[in-house]
């Protein structure tokens, strides 16, 4: 760090932890949400529309990453950050107080839709303005370490969720966690967030923010970046769709033929998440040593070859298996997923950077990561294997592989 102590770099650490757990409740919750909140009787199908709410999420966070992004780069970093804590928080404590299908009927997913929209616009902002803020007061060197942890924050935020809920039902049992205990968890993740509020609200503004050149947001930003836009938009597709299938997407696929049971598959999902959350920094720091996008290359060139395999493992009957694949997934899922944030935040100027990646990044997740779950379960539908989601991840990483031939690789040099 080269501005602040590393106070203000742990304060939006803890904070974004806790942003995520709060978005995160949701997917850990979803088999139980998904029995709750829609009246049809086939299993898969309720599946299907859980995480289409779970999609829909996605769809505004465009919207809420450019305007929350143009106020970012309009007025200040800091500013903003505390700002998206609220539209997190206000949604995640009516969601825990939701009444079921059974008791308003069409009403309850109409309502867990709209909060679900709520806090998709207020993550639209969250990780741009992250990565930006972190990007802009780290020294070169380290850029790609330092901002490695925005990675194993955000899966350390998963993991909280999945633990509670793992506690929860471990506690309550199957029958107390459908009654009431579901509801728990979003509560708590409201008093979070008030929390991070209080600790994030003090936070000093970026020296290359003050010291940039004043400018005026316009539709130009689109034509002058267009290209480095579109670009890290395609370049973040592998790793967008292979993110949610790690970290969302598993405890569900491992309950679709009833492999496991419902608990083995939240501790086999927080397998793969403590994993992540070990491997992002050093892959993020092995990029400062190799480079963006030779270290790019090789890990989409990995993930290529190795797709189909990790889930020809998980689909065994082996319990080894499975664990081996969840170990072989993690490691490569942090091979791109720890470098990110500093390859993003070196694609463009700091007077547009929390707007140019709150359109790339957020236009791509809305697209494949927020859908990956749903595509995949079509897939495995129509394909007629449960192999599909393998098939999937092979062919975005090849669509990102050749879109890193064009990524900027600034590691070891100052931003501009």
């Amino acid at each position: 760090m080269n501005q602040f102590p590393k106070k203000i770099f742990l304060a939006c650490i803890f904070t974004n932890i806790l942003e995520w757990y709060d978005f995160a409740i949701y997917a850990s919750l979803s088999p139980i949400i998904s029995k709750l909140f829609f009246a049809t009787h086939d299993t898969f199908f309720n599946y299907i529309l859980t995480f289409t709410i779970f999609a829909a999420g996605f769809i505004i966070r465009p919207l809420g990453g450019i305007i929350l992004g143009f106020i970012a780069d309009k007025y200040g970093r800091a500013k903003v950050y505390s700002l998206s804590l609220f539209l997190m928080a206000i949604p995640a404590f009516c969601t825990g107080f939701l009444p079921t299908y059974n008791q308003i009927g069409y009403i309850a997913p109409f309502l867990l839709l709209s909060f679900r929209v709520l806090q998709g616009f207020a993550m639209g902002g969250e990780y741009p303005l992250i990565v930006t803020y972190l990007a802009e007061v780290s020294k070169p060197k380290n850029r790609g370490l330092n901002l490695s942890i925005i990675s194993a924050s955000l899966t350390f935020g998963l993991l909280l969720a999945n633990l509670l809920v793992l506690v929860l039902n471990k506690t309550l049992g199957n029958d107390n966690m459908l009654a009431y205990g579901w509801r728990i968890p979003f509560v708590i993740s409201f008093f979070m967030i008030i929390m991070s509020y209080f600790i994030r609200k003090n936070l000093p503004e970026s020296f290359l923010f003050k010291s940039r050149t004043n400018y005026k947001f316009d539709f130009t930003l689109f034509k002058q970046y267009k290209l480095r836009i579109t670009n890290t938009f395609i370049y973040t597709i592998g790793i967008a769709i292979g993110f949610y299938l790690l970290s969302v997407f598993t405890t569900t696929y491992l309950n679709i033929d009833d492999k496991v049971s419902y608990q083995t598959s939240l501790y086999l999902s927080n397998l793969g998440i403590i994993l992540l959350i070990i491997c992002n920094p050093i892959m993020g720091k092995l990029s400062d040593v190799i480079g963006r996008k030779r270290f790019a290359i090789i890990s989409n060139s990995c993930l290529i070859i190795f797709a189909l395999p990790i889930y020809w493992l998980i689909n065994s009957t082996s319990f080894f298996n499975i664990i081996l694949a969840q170990i072989l997934f993690s490691a490569l899922i942090a091979s791109i997923l720890g470098p990110l944030p500093a390859t993003l935040a070196e694609q463009f100027p700091t007077s547009t950077r929390a707007t140019s990646i709150a359109i790339s990044y957020n236009m791509c997740v809305t697209i494949f990561g927020g859908t990956s779950p749903i595509i995949s379960l079509l897939l495995i539908k129509f394909l007629h294997t449960n192999l599909a989601p393998g098939i999937y991840l092979a062919s975005a990483c090849f669509i990102s592989l050749l879109a890193t031939r064009y990524i900027k690789d600034k590691h070891h040099e100052i931003l501009d």
